[in-house]
């Protein structure tokens, strides 16, 4: 992959995690201060505005803190609120985990 193709892609996935996070935060009714015990609330919102990047432990926390699973989260950073594109996302990381599951004979 070229490095500039990389670079955009790590551009947009931050900017998508950082609207994702804010969403999901927003429509679950949690504040930045409900994070105080994962984090500070300095860096909770450096994240929302893409200028820090969550590493997925991070993800995890988050999300738990929101009572959501990780995916969900990443759905949204991938999909966004479209349901539609969620659904197709979620169809196609199906039919990929299907194809790497082991099924004993």
């Amino acid at each position: 992959m070229h490095v500039n193709q990389r670079m955009h892609e790590e551009i947009f996935f931050t900017h998508n995690i950082a609207e994702a996070l804010k969403s999901a935060r927003k429509l679950t009714g949690t504040t930045q201060e409900a994070f105080d015990e994962i984090s500070s609330r300095t860096y909770i919102s450096a994240i929302e505005r893409g200028i820090k990047t969550p590493t997925l432990s991070k993800v995890d926390e988050i999300a738990g803190v929101m009572g959501l699973h990780p995916l969900t989260v990443l759905v949204l950073a991938y999909a966004g609120t479209d349901i539609s594109k969620q659904e197709k996302l979620l169809a196609s990381v199906q039919t990929q985990l299907s194809r790497l599951s082991i099924n004993p004979e």
